[in-house]
């Protein structure tokens, strides 16, 4: 098996450190970033057992010139594989009614437009790999159909309709909602039909 390199954000825990580890058994090559190193002691730990292999990075990807500082430091190393898995989930108690915007705005930097920022940082090292792939994680909060924690607190329609729900086609959908596109000079259809 050929050796690739692997390029993660996110790693000091959860499924970012499993990626690293689980690529690292497997022989590959991995960059691994994280918000602080030195709080990272499971990540860290790794270095010691896989010299060469792995590299550290800090980077935090809300803030644009760690990026910039992270990407630089590859010097133009081509990067078969970039795993995007740098996220939050955001305040615990931002239930709908509850929900602040600068609270808001974070969560939609953090998870939206960082990981296009860093993409564009990051494009020409892909570009120059083998494998050019691209990969965004997503959590729960990423689900339209199963997250109960925002949709339970979304309340219903006067006409009924609700969000959230599925339509025949197994794509999420507002059931009951109709909208009209003006442009097309189609008239009212349901949202969420093909």
């Amino acid at each position: 098996m050929s050796t690739s390199t692997y390029f993660i954000t996110g790693c000091n825990r959860g499924l970012g450190l499993e990626f690293v580890q689980q690529l690292l058994a497997r022989g590959q090559r991995v960059i691994a970033t994280c918000r602080d190193i030195a709080t990272a002691t499971d990540l860290t730990a790794l270095t010691l057992k896989h010299s060469g292999q792995l590299s550290l990075v800090e980077m935090n990807v809300t803030d644009e010139a760690s990026m910039r500082e992270a990407v630089d430091l590859l010097n133009d190393e081509p990067i078969d594989v970039f795993i995007n898995n740098a996220g939050v989930y955001g305040p615990r108690d931002a239930n709908f009614g509850h929900v602040e915007g600068p609270a808001m705005a974070e969560v939609l930097y953090t998870n939206a437009v960082a990981p296009m920022l860093l993409t564009q940082l990051l494009i020409e090292n892909v570009r120059k790999g083998n494998g050019k792939k691209l990969v965004y994680i997503s959590s729960k909060m990423g689900s339209i159909e199963d997250n109960g924690r925002w949709l339970n607190h979304l309340p219903q329609l006067e006409d009924g309709a609700q969000f959230g729900r599925k339509n025949p086609r197994n794509r999420p959908c507002v059931r009951g909602h109709r909208r009209h596109d003006a442009a097309s000079g189609l008239g009212p259809h349901r949202y969420g039909r093909a």
